[in-house]
C-alpha cells in the first residue's frame, strides 16, 4: 500500500486492470507524504532528471498544505531564508571551522 497520485487509479483502469484503493486519515496522509518524499528524493538522485525533481516538488507541495502553509508563505520563507543564509550558487564547501583555540 502507498501514495499514488490521484489520477493512477483511472490510469489504471485505462489498462482494463481494477484498482483497490482507500483513502488515508490526515496522520496517515502525513506519515505517506514522508516516505513518499524520500522515496521520489532516492529515485531522483539516482535518475538525476528533471521528472523526478518534479516529483519532488509536488511532495514538498503537498506537505505545505498539510501543515497549513501555502505555495506563497513557503516561497516567502524561502526567500527570507536565502536574503539571511544566501542560496548555494558560488559553490561553497565547509571544511572545518576553526575557534580562537585552533590558530
Amino acid at each position: 500500500m502507498k501514495l499514488v497520485r490521484d489520477k493512477i487509479p483511472e490510469i489504471i483502469a485505462g489498462q482494463n486492470k481494477k484498482a483497490v484503493i482507500s483513502v488515508m486519515n490526515d496522520e496517515e496522509y502525513y506519515q505517506a507524504l514522508l516516505m513518499k518524499l524520500s522515496e521520489e528524493t532516492h529515485e531522483f538522485l539516482v535518475d538525476q532528471n528533471e521528472e523526478e525533481l518534479c516529483d519532488i516538488l509536488e511532495v514538498v507541495y503537498a506537505l505545505a498544505e498539510t501543515m497549513n502553509v501555502s505555495i506563497t508563505q513557503l516561497e516567502q520563507v524561502r526567500k527570507e531564508k536565502k536574503e539571511r543564509n544566501g542560496a548555494f550558487k558560488k559553490r561553497l564547501r565547509l571544511e572545518r571551522i576553526m575557534g580562537s583555540s585552533d590558530e
